[in-house]
């Protein structure tokens, strides 16, 4: 809908502010596996929430499905040691201690609300409301190079249209699958 200002008033800030109180984050339960539909005015950031406890896997893979599954980006990442890899970005050996390759600042807590955010420019990790990575796509030029990196991840080889939290790895470990993800909703629309 378009609103006049002008006649009314009202600065594009306050429309601004009113939108972004009206929404709120609504949870939903993870199915292992499921590929979930991604809306990026619904759900951007991805977030979702895990808990770890000592009889459960410590990896966390993410799959992102672009042009309805005819190319696809990963991200994962180990907590033994923070290694993080972003599929075709990062070194695929999560036990690296290069700088660049792990998470930094990351809660002692075993529950953590994971945050996934991305541009044209970075690929950016946020847990329990801590920066903990950023890769800037032009730090590296890796497996696809930088372009085809940072391309993919920004959505401009093709948009983004579903999400999957990953039950099995490759070599058929298990993985620590998120308990929730999380979509805004709109109160009163």
């Amino acid at each position: 809908a378009v609103v006049s200002t002008q006649s009314t008033g009202v600065s594009i800030l306050t429309l601004i502010f009113v939108f972004a109180s009206e929404c709120k984050w609504q949870s939903h339960s993870v199915i292992p596996d499921e590929k979930y539909r991604y809306n990026r005015h619904l759900t951007s950031p991805l977030r979702f929430k895990t808990v770890t406890s000592n009889d459960q896997p410590f990896q966390t893979w993410v799959t992102f499905y672009y042009n309805d599954g005819k190319s696809w980006g990963q991200l994962r990442w180990k907590e033994s040691n923070w290694g993080v890899e972003l599929y075709g970005c990062t070194d695929d050996k999560l036990y690296t201690t290069r700088a660049g390759d792990q998470f930094s600042n990351i809660s002692e807590s075993a529950e953590k609300v994971w945050e996934l955010s991305w541009n044209e420019t970075f690929f950016s990790v946020d847990c329990n409301g801590r920066g903990v990575w950023r890769f800037r796509f032009s730090d590296k030029l890796r497996e696809f190079g930088e372009e085809r990196c940072s391309l993919m991840y920004s959505e401009k080889l093709g948009i983004l249209t579903k999400f999957r939290f990953n039950k099995i790895g490759t070599h058929g470990e298990l993985l620590n699958v998120p308990k929730l993800f999380f979509t805004r909703s709109h109160v009163g629309l």
